[in-house]
């Protein structure tokens, strides 16, 4: 189900611009894999 918010969040600009959360979860996964790639 994951994969499937990722797909849904990376799929465009629709979704981060009709809900608030889907921005700040998009934001805590960019967080997530810039401490991966560190």
């Amino acid at each position: 189900q994951l994969l499937q918010e990722l797909q849904e969040s990376f799929g465009g600009p629709t979704g981060e611009h009709n809900s608030p959360r889907s921005k700040s979860f998009f934001d805590g996964v960019k967080k997530f894999f810039d401490d991966l790639t560190r």
